[in-house]
């Protein structure tokens, strides 16, 4: 490899969201105070890398954590996980304008059972 990805630091982070017509390409930025030549403050928006602890701590352990407990209790919903997740407690599809797969999965619940081992 031309580097050492250990050492290397990013300066751009780029997420590609998968859509139901073409991917789209969206950088992840963050906007900051940013002083013009006319020495007046304006906020720019300007490429953010969040740093592993933070990552981890804020946006990773909770929903590895809430994936754990909706695993434990499928096919009853966890308290809890939908404050990590977002909207509505409960397996069931919410629909357009959140969710327009026509295939779903959570359409078809009564397929997603599994036997306990």
């Amino acid at each position: 490899m031309p580097f050492n990805p250990r050492t290397w630091e990013c300066e751009h982070l780029f997420i590609v969201y998968l859509g139901p017509k073409e991917p789209k390409t969206i950088e992840v930025v963050k906007s900051v105070d940013h002083r013009t030549p006319n020495n007046k403050v304006v906020k720019r928006k300007k490429p953010y890398i969040m740093p592993d602890d933070q990552l981890e701590e804020t946006i990773l352990m909770p929903r590895l954590e809430a994936m754990v407990r909706a695993l434990d209790t499928y096919p009853e919903w966890p308290a809890g996980v939908e404050d990590v997740w977002g909207g509505a407690a409960g397996w069931d599809c919410p629909g357009p304008p959140l969710c327009y797969l026509p295939n779903c999965l959570a359409k078809r619940r009564g397929s997603l059972v599994w036997p306990r081992t």
